[in-house]
């Protein structure tokens, strides 16, 4: 998707910098089975106008040092997208959901553990516009105000092997990074 498009998903690298292709495998391989239009952006290019027409932003909390800014963050998703819906995952997502929903209002879904299958089904959700009820009753291991998830899910390997782990042109930051560092690396085996 080019830079500047509008996107109905929008991924967000909390980790930080252009320098930095650390983003969960399992995040790029749930986006490529979406067919909905999405986008995935650093930290450092996050903006009101990529957020503006967002249905869902998802963020992944994988270590500690993304709190440090994540109530700040939240705050200016929602004040660029107050219609859109924010996604949190990831391991302190898994460890604290229910803290996440009561420390930030901003923050709709949380979704932990094993996400393949729920954030599909997530996605497809809050783009039909079902209710938060209705997501606790049909989508596995997502928290929200309404409550705990009703049903838990866990990967299978068989679903693994199946899921694309190598497609991010959908991410072009994360795309031009993994080129360099691969440029790189043939430089320094010559």
């Amino acid at each position: 998707m080019p830079h500047g498009t509008a996107a109905q998903i929008i991924f967000v690298c909390t980790r930080g910098d252009d320098r930095d292709g650390i983003f969960p495998i399992g995040l790029i391989q749930s986006a490529n089975q979406l067919s909905a239009s999405k986008r995935g952006i650093l930290l450092t290019e996050l903006s009101g106008e990529a957020l503006a027409q967002a249905s869902l932003v998802v963020l992944h909390l994988h270590w500690d040092f993304n709190y440090i800014f994540f109530a700040e963050l939240v705050r200016f998703i929602k004040a660029c997208a107050p219609r859109s819906r924010t996604l949190i995952g990831g391991y302190i997502a898994t460890v604290h959901p229910e803290r996440l929903l009561r420390a930030h209002p901003g923050v709709d879904y949380v979704l932990t553990r094993d996400y393949e299958q729920p954030f599909v089904k997530l996605v497809e959700a809050v783009l039909a516009e079902r209710t938060a009820k209705w997501i606790r009753e049909n989508v596995p291991n997502v928290y929200s105000r309404a409550g705990a998830p009703r049903q838990p899910y866990r990967v299978t390997a068989s679903e693994l092997s199946t899921l694309d782990s190598h497609t991010i042109d959908w991410f072009s930051a994360l795309e031009q990074y993994l080129k360099f560092q691969n440029s790189l690396n043939l430089l320094v085996r010559q």
